[in-house]
């Protein structure tokens, strides 16, 4: 790669390094927490404590999945090359990072960077084919929905939320426990056909996504 071609994507994989480094940061963390069930407490407590942890993890987890996907949409509408070589075409004509942050959210206050459909959408409104958000996205849905509405139910003690999250629960687990009161308890479960935490299945698939990102 040349040297210019270098500095026009940089910044996006810069995003993608980033996004990288948390998750290890996470991963880090769900091992000591899970280092918990060795020690001298009381069993009860300790699930209660990891679960309480593993959810804490989790909505810090996706909280930097929405930094990223608000980093890749800024720095896509700037056009900025990524490793493949490919080149986002922005619909907008920013000329610096907040220029492009406040065209792309429109007026909102915030941005939303959760929803899958929503970011399916601005993609292809700010970005011509949507690309690269509209396939990274369509790529992961599955999962992305799921999380989100993970997230959603941590965030949120509504009633769809909640009929949303045992959905997930149904679709991702044999059979529900009797006892499946909180999120973190759902996380540390084992899904069908893995022989993972629920919680890493869904950092795997995360961690993944900065790669995909460079593929595109």
């Amino acid at each position: 790669m040349s040297n210019n071609s270098l500095k026009r994507s940089i910044k996006l994989s810069s995003a993608s390094h980033k996004f990288l480094v948390h998750i290890k940061r996470i991963k880090k963390l769900d091992i000591d927490s899970q280092a918990l069930q060795n020690s001298s407490i009381p069993i009860t407590r300790v699930r209660k404590l990891i679960n309480s942890t593993t959810e804490a993890l989790f909505l810090s987890l996706f909280t930097e999945y929405e930094f990223f996907m608000e980093n890749i949409f800024v720095l896509s509408v700037l056009e900025k090359q990524l490793l493949s070589g490919r080149k986002p075409r922005s619909y907008l004509s920013a000329n610096s990072h907040a220029h492009a942050l406040d065209l792309i959210i429109a007026g909102a206050t915030f941005g939303n960077w959760t929803n899958p459909t929503r970011l399916i959408d601005t993609s292809e409104r700010v970005l011509k084919d949507g690309f690269p958000i509209k396939n990274l996205i369509i790529n992961s849905r599955d999962t992305l929905f799921q999380q989100y509405r993970i997230r959603n139910r941590i965030a949120h003690k509504s009633a769809s939320a909640e009929r949303q999250f045992r959905q997930i629960a149904r679709e991702r687990l044999s059979t529900i426990p009797v006892n499946l009161d909180t999120v973190g308890g759902f996380l540390n479960s084992m899904p069908r056909r893995d022989n993972r935490r629920i919680f890493q299945v869904y950092l795997s698939d995360l961690e993944k996504l900065p790669n995909a990102l460079n593929c595109l």
